[in-house]
């Protein structure tokens, strides 16, 4: 508790700056793992469906998937595409392939 002019605030406690020190190194850490393992899993995923599955449908499925994810997630953030952006993300479909 310190008082201010008076009146009694409530300080919050930092961290000291080993503290902070490492919970940065932590979640540095993290995040290389996290890279490591999603994208190694990635590339052995498709070594794997490419064994039985044709390349462009696997690539196909991986994209639907990951395309369902987004849209998924802008629609809970409240994002709601229009007509317009439909038909442009259809076109690029399309015209990427």
């Amino acid at each position: 508790m310190v008082h201010i002019k008076g009146n009694p605030v409530t300080a919050a406690q930092t961290k000291s700056a080993s503290q902070h020190d490492n919970s940065y190194a932590i979640k540095l850490a993290l995040a290389f793992v996290a890279i490591y393992v999603i994208w190694g899993s990635t590339y052995l995923a498709i070594r794997y469906a490419v064994e039985t599955i044709p390349p462009l449908v696997t690539a196909g499925i991986r994209h639907s998937i990951a395309g369902g994810i987004m849209l998924a997630w802008a629609c809970w953030r409240g994002f709601r595409p229009t007509r317009q952006q439909w038909l442009a993300g259809f076109a690029l479909g399309a015209l990427f392939f």
